[in-house]
């Protein structure tokens, strides 16, 4: 069970804490009882009180306007070490203010008054415990989130494995790549062969990535080379694909099959013949983001699409970044833009 970082917790908190603090510094420092009159500790009480409200107060402020400028999530360590240095030094001033009441008000009360040094280690002592009760709501919040997050990412990422899969193994699919097969055996056995090794590849890559979340753009590049292959196989050569991308890029990662989906999209919503050759580009012009760009010549027979694999993307990248994939659909071409990725090391 967690509990909330209310003010009616805090005020509760500082206030349990606030009625035994004087009772505590009697019994370790041995000093008599009888010598403190009963509102003397009632003030002395409410003092501590305050002084527990404001530090747990200052901690709620501080916490909440680091985590816009410097969350848990993004510099864990960064954002410990600057939470423990504010901790540390926050009760001096507390303290003084403190003391300074306290012999200003209280002292002619036969109260018993320990060291500043005493009080700067109390405080501090509390200081942490409040930063750590404070911060535990945002952690475990944003440890909450990545678990929901990482299983819905878990799950999107088994839905676009499967959906690749089943438009690779689809009887259209499959029908239309054995019909190329049929007719470059008697033409061309050589070519034949290839077809076949590529088809394999396909195949075998989607397999064999089935279980990961992102893969390096070089990786999916030479994955689309071999696909590509075989749409250029199907389509006489009239699909064409131009890639520009510099080492940065190449070295960044994307979630698997995306290009593939990408890819597929353009050639299931366009015709492609002599008259209208398809040419998709890849390129890295956006910082920070691939473009997968095609002229747009939309088939005469052609029904909407479910739009299921673009769905598909956004969705798993609504998982991985805060960053959107950008879609731009024009008259001539049709534009996506899909982020790249890098990987932090903690």
């Amino acid at each position: 069970m967690r509990i909330k970082n209310t003010f009616w917790v805090r005020l509760l908190i500082a206030f349990v804490l606030g009625a035994p603090s004087y009772l505590f510094f009697i019994i370790i420092r041995n000093f008599p009882f009888d010598q403190v009159t009963t509102y003397a500790y009632i003030e002395y009480s409410s003092l501590v009180f305050l002084a527990f409200l404001s530090l747990f107060e200052i901690h709620n402020w501080k916490s909440k306007w680091l985590e816009k400028k410097r969350a848990w999530k993004q510099n864990f360590k960064r954002r410990l070490l600057v939470e423990i240095l504010i901790s540390v030094l926050l009760p001096i001033p507390i303290v003084l203010i403190f003391y300074s009441f306290l012999y200003l008000v209280l002292w002619d009360m036969g109260l018993y008054s320990p060291s500043i040094v005493m009080y700067c280690a109390y405080v501090t002592l509390f200081s942490l415990i409040f930063m750590i009760f404070v911060n535990a709501n945002y952690i475990i919040e944003d440890w909450r989130k990545s678990i929901i997050k990482g299983e819905a990412l878990e799950k999107e990422n088994v839905k676009a494995k499967l959906e690749a899969l089943q438009t690779q193994l689809s009887p259209h699919f499959l029908f239309n790549n054995l019909n190329i097969i049929d007719a470059l055996v008697e033409k061309d056995s050589q070519l034949a062969q290839r077809y076949v090794q590529g088809l394999s590849k396909v195949f075998r890559y989607i397999l064999d990535n089935k279980n990961r979340e992102l893969i390096s753009l070089e990786e999916e590049l030479s994955f689309i080379e071999e696909f590509m292959f075989l749409m250029e196989t199907r389509f006489d050569k009239n699909i064409a694909l131009s890639v520009s991308l510099s080492e940065k890029s190449k070295r960044m990662m994307v979630p698997p099959v995306s290009l593939q989906l990408l890819v597929e999209n353009a050639v299931k919503h366009n015709e492609i013949s002599i008259r209208n050759p398809l040419l998709i580009e890849i390129d890295d012009e956006t910082n920070h983001y691939l473009t997968i760009r095609n002229n747009v010549k939309p088939r005469k027979s052609n029904t909407t699409g479910t739009g299921t694999g673009l769905k598909n993307i956004r969705e798993r990248y609504h998982y991985l970044t805060d960053n959107k994939v950008v879609v731009n659909a024009g008259d001539t071409h049709f534009e996506i833009k899909i982020p790249l990725l890098q990987i932090h090391n903690a």
